[in-house]
């Protein structure tokens, strides 16, 4: 074909046949890219909402970080309530003591009964406190047993007037104290 034979109808259909496929080639196109955009968009979406959990798990990981250490110090003190049984005398011997100075009075003596069942885990423990004794010295005194790690508890008290009074003083028979033993 030479250009000077082409006739008005054959350009036509040769610019129809090609503006055909260039709006097929376009459409394509644009069909494919908008397939791509919304792969990429699903593929955003889902790392931003894993990001989101990721968070959101960082977040409960330091709340239960710090659930754990507030638990880790009532273990530990609830840990310290009992004493072992085979080490529970020197260690209620040394807090006795110890209270005893505090609550400024005298401890005459300490005394651990040996009928005590070894299948109870409860300990018991005589003190002896000198006489008279201050009402006020031996009500802290008490307040400190009471209070104390391992668990100590009064089991058996006896209170009198002393033949003298005067003030707050009593006198205070033999006390008994249970101690919690593991």
């Amino acid at each position: 074909m030479k250009l000077g034979s082409l006739k008005a109808t054959t350009v036509r259909k040769v610019l129809f046949l090609g503006l055909f496929l260039v709006i097929a080639l376009a459409t394509g196109g644009f069909y494919l890219g908008l397939q791509t955009i919304r792969e990429l968009a699903v593929s955003v979406t889902q790392t931003a909402e894993d990001a989101t959990a990721s968070g959101q798990q960082i977040e409960q990981l330091r709340a239960l970080q710090t659930q754990l250490a507030q638990t880790r110090t009532l273990v530990e003190k609830a840990d310290k309530i009992s004493v072992p049984a085979t080490g529970y005398q020197s260690q209620a011997l040394n807090d006795l003591s110890k209270y005893a100075a505090t609550a400024g009075i005298t401890l005459t003596g300490t005394d651990f009964p040996q009928g005590d069942n070894s299948a109870e885990p409860v300990r018991r423990v005589k003190v002896g406190i000198s006489k008279p004794v201050s009402y006020t010295k031996f009500l802290y005194f008490l307040e400190l047993v009471e209070s104390n790690l391992p668990n100590m508890q009064l089991e058996g008290i006896s209170i009198s007037r002393p033949d003298a009074p005067s003030a707050d003083m009593v006198n205070v028979e033999d006390i008994t104290i249970k101690v919690l033993t593991k």
